[in-house]
């Protein structure tokens, strides 16, 4: 079992070291100045670290351009008398992951930095097993990496190859918010028509919104329509407060139903000219509620109306839309007046 893990860094504070090559001891310079590289890797060196000051910023862009310009191909070893791998790799383009840090290293102590070859493992995140808090670790796990000193005997580690993970940094909270922040705008410019029409279809939900909840209300209103004529009655009312709740017009536990809904439809032309439907459901729910468990509506009696063409049409007219519009004097915002006057 392994429980050793490469060194956490943290960027900002790398970025913040500066020309960290002056922390290195005197022969440790010494020994980088007397390098001899090749003139194709010099060249790549300049290049890719131009305009860019030394320090941590030239480590990132060298890793930045090993990892997009380049190929990794595990299968693409040199050939038996090539004199240079790093030169090779350079020619090809391609290669497989020790080639990549052979290269980044080189490169690096081109420009005076002190860079090395690591041999390790590397535990792809797709086999750890929470679980257990394992990974499995095998042949394949092999991996070939770099790390740069960046004194004080630190050496942290890059990932030149692509298709590996780079290491992990220790971030800041204000990183963190900044990173969010960046995904999102990234998110968003790489998904605009997407929002775009999310945000419409947003809008337009909203301002139907009271038109889709009393149709979705009356289809579960038609799904709930069973039982006894009782139970009918009360879900009908049920549906009836939910759409006033919708509406903002919710009636109070201390007003009934018959003195609420006949406030209600005081302003409203279509909820005044309908108040056949109100009054016969009215009269149901008094019954449902106060009468006996069991209610039977008979022909002869008053009520000569169906309960579920009632129920139905007062639905298809008390919207919560309409209730919306509803302007009149409330029972209880009438007594809310009478207290002030007092």
């Amino acid at each position: 079992m392994i429980h050793l893990v490469s060194q956490v860094h943290s960027e900002r504070a790398l970025s913040q070291l500066g020309d960290f090559r002056g922390l290195y001891p005197k022969t440790t310079r010494e020994k980088q100045d007397t390098t001899i590289s090749g003139e194709q890797l010099q060249s790549r060196a300049s290049n890719w670290t131009q305009n860019i000051p030394p320090g941590w910023g030239q480590v990132l862009a060298i890793t930045k351009n090993l990892r997009s310009q380049f190929k990794h191909d595990p299968m693409g070893t040199a050939p038996e008398d090539c004199a240079n791998i790093v030169d090779h790799f350079l020619a090809t383009g391609s290669g497989p992951d020790y080639m990549f840090a052979s290269t980044s290293a080189e490169i690096l102590r081109s420009l005076g930095y002190e860079a090395q070859v690591v041999m390790g493992f590397y535990a792809d995140s797709k086999d750890y097993d929470s679980q257990a808090m394992q990974t499995i670790i095998n042949t394949e796990n092999l991996h070939f990496w770099t790390e740069v000193h960046v004194g004080q005997n630190i050496w942290v580690p890059i990932e030149p190859t692509p298709g590996f993970q780079a290491p992990k940094s220790w971030l800041t909270w204000q990183e963190r918010i900044s990173l969010a922040w960046l995904a999102v705008l990234n998110g968003i410019a790489d998904h605009w028509g997407l929002i775009s029409l999310s945000f419409v279809g947003a809008v337009i939900v909203f301002r139907l919104r009271h038109i889709i909840f009393d149709i979705s209300s009356l289809v579960f209103w038609r799904i709930g329509w069973f039982g006894s004529t009782r139970r009918r009655i009360i879900w009908t009312v049920s549906i009836l407060e939910v759409r006033a709740r919708i509406a903002g017009k919710e009636r109070p536990p201390s007003i009934t139903l018959a003195k609420w809904y006949r406030a209600l439809a005081g302003s409203e032309q279509r909820l005044k000219g309908n108040r056949e439907p109100l009054e016969q459901l009215l009269t149901l729910a008094d019954r449902a509620f106060y009468g006996p468990k069991s209610i039977e509506v008979n022909l002869s009696s008053d009520i000569q109306t169906d309960v579920y063409s009632a129920c139905a049409k007062l639905l298809r007219t008390w919207t919560s839309r309409r209730m919306k519009r509803s302007i009149c004097d409330l029972p209880l915002q009438q007594a809310h007046r009478r207290i002030i006057q007092q």
